[in-house]
């Protein structure tokens, strides 16, 4: 484990974002699209407006359903005021025990990563083009996922358009079960899908032991401050079949659908998801916290929606480092850094994968690891998964962390070659038995420039070496 871990945010900034999300959670409130759900608000004490279809929560209210703020987190550690500081963290146990709150990066012992995020398009690099594909062309995908020894998880990597929308998830899942054993990722996105995937489940549970299998781990909350109706749907939908533990997630875009600066959409993540879990606490005062957040920040000379920019990072660790300290719940956030903004595969989309990926680990100490998502996972490119996947086990080296075993420091050797000019470590025994362990890419060039051949290590060449390994998968 690499000790220590970056902070966004002091004690005194996290209380500002409670009275602030305290606040809207009392004087705006959320708009729900459900009676069925107001009717539970109401019932547990949120005044409810039914022609607005908004509940808002007075501060007695939510002193009532939510634990109380810091009682499970210690006192912050470091410097008080603004800017990011470095927590360190030791290893004895007095220091431990004196509550060091930062543990580290915490890192697998085993390289794993995950593979697609449900998006709509195929990027054909050979063609330059985006195309649909079919539930065999998702057959594909799968097999190609779960031809790679690194992909522990799979999602859906493009969804299939031969098949009507309303039971596309269905189909899916279905192929999805066929073609691997390393999960299916994919389950309700519409209440007409409810029924279906709650048998689906049911058989699946019954071979595997996983119960709720495809049953969503969070509702997603539509920004500003509102749970649309396909949310309100599916959940009123599961409540009529008795489920009644249920947590919501947010994708706000500072300057498109909240305030643009860092700390107002920060003020929005942390708002939109205190009151989904007041919302979710009114149906079960036993429900989990909030489950993540993937937000973002408009580019305001396109309009684009930007999850891989510094300002996204940032918001996003705010969030989970508020609830995280505040409340003591773990909110996930996009820790596969699957969002960014790159529509091809390469440097730009190297870059941006990069700066979230190393972002988002240090901040909230969760490594995050992706293959092949692009546009806002809106595509998928097979490129871009392989040089993810070499990227990926770099990352996973780094936060690893040195082994400072006596025998990997070698002082024998340093002592032995000592200040002899003819002597070199390149022939060492110790270096023929270790130099197996050093990371070395496949795809990514390591060649000196050659001025015969001057595009063998340049964007296209990594680009073709990457199509010849997934084709070799």
């Amino acid at each position: 484990m690499i000790h220590g871990r970056l902070r966004p945010c002091s004690r005194a900034e996290l209380e500002r974002l409670n009275d602030a999300s305290w606040r809207i959670a009392e004087t705006v409130g959320m708009k729900v699209h459900s009676e069925v759900i107001l009717g539970f608000c109401e019932e547990a004490g949120a005044i409810v407006d039914h022609a607005a279809q908004v509940a808002r929560f007075p501060r007695a209210l939510t002193e009532q359903l939510l634990p109380e703020p810091f009682a499970r987190a210690v006192e912050s550690i470091g410097v008080d005021g603004g800017g990011v500081n470095y927590i360190e963290s030791v290893d004895e146990p007095e220091a431990a025990d004196a509550g060091d709150d930062f543990p580290g990066v915490a890192v697998p012992a085993q390289f794993g990563v995950g593979f697609g995020e449900v998006t709509f398009f195929l990027h054909d690099w050979e063609t330059n083009t985006r195309k649909e594909v079919d539930r065999e062309g998702l057959a594909e995908l799968v097999r190609l996922g779960d031809a790679i020894p690194e992909v522990t998880r799979i999602a859906t990597p493009v969804t299939p358009t031969d098949v009507p929308a309303v039971t596309e998830a269905l189909e899916s899942v279905l192929v999805m079960m066929r073609n691997t054993s390393k999960g299916c990722g994919g389950g309700i996105r519409m209440p007409e899908q409810v029924d279906y995937f709650l048998e689906i489940s049911r058989i699946y549970e019954s071979f595997t032991g996983r119960a709720n299998a495809f049953l969503p781990q969070s509702g997603c909350l539509t920004t500003p401050l509102t749970m649309g109706d396909r949310t309100a749907g599916i959940i009123d939908r599961l409540i009529h079949h008795g489920y009644r533990s249920f947590r919501f997630s947010s994708m706000p875009i500072a300057g498109g659908n909240a305030p643009v600066t860092v700390a107002g959409c920060s003020t929005m993540c942390v708002a939109e998801l205190l009151l989904g879990w007041l919302v979710a606490r009114c149906i079960n005062p036993d429900a989990g916290g909030p489950a993540s957040v993937i937000s973002g920040s408009m580019d305001m000379r396109t309009g684009k929606a930007c999850f891989g920019s510094p300002e996204a990072v940032l918001q996003d660790s705010i969030s989970h480092q508020f609830f995280e300290q505040v409340y003591g719940v773990t909110l996930g956030v996009d820790g596969d850094a699957s969002y960014i903004e790159a529509n091809m595969p390469g440097i730009e989309a190297a870059y941006e994968r990069m700066l979230k990926q190393q972002g988002l680990t240090v901040l909230t100490g969760r490594l995050a690891l992706h293959l092949g998502s692009l546009d806002g996972a809106a595509i998928f490119s097979r490129e871009q998964a392989m040089i993810d996947l070499e990227v990926s086990r770099a990352l996973h080296t780094l936060y690893a962390g040195p082994d400072m075993s006596a025998e990997l420091m070698a002082v024998d050797d340093i002592e032995r070659i000592g200040h002899d000019p003819g002597a070199a470590y390149f022939g060492s025994q110790h270096t023929l038995d270790h130099f197996r362990d050093l990371w070395v890419p496949d795809i990514l060039s390591r060649e000196t420039f050659d001025v015969d051949r001057p595009g063998a290590t340049g964007d296209e060449a990594i680009l073709k070496r990457a199509n010849r390994k997934w084709r070799a998968r």
